[in-house]
């Protein structure tokens, strides 16, 4: 599976993550912004749910474009312990 293969809904930014394509879209169906990065031969994907009542005791995202901001930061965090390919 390719990037613009896993890539559903609207692109909400488009970069690269260590030499790798990232792309985050907005997946309003769910809720959701999923992450979507490069890894041959597929894809790796992050997923962060966002609610448009975010609770005051949780701290939840409250919009697709925050949520992305969530999960762009974990991908990044996470982008030195991937591997140099899939399988």
């Amino acid at each position: 599976m390719t990037v613009d293969e896993a890539v559903k809904g609207e692109v909400l930014a488009e970069s690269e993550l260590g030499g790798r394509r990232m792309i985050a879209t907005d997946d309003t169906n769910s809720r959701s912004c999923v992450v979507v990065i490069e890894l041959p031969p597929g894809v790796i994907t992050l997923q962060v749910g966002w609610t448009p009542n975010p609770s005051e005791s949780i701290k939840d995202a409250a919009s697709a474009v925050e949520a992305c901001e969530y999960a762009t930061g974990y991908a990044e965090g996470l982008a030195p312990a991937f591997p140099d390919r899939l399988g």
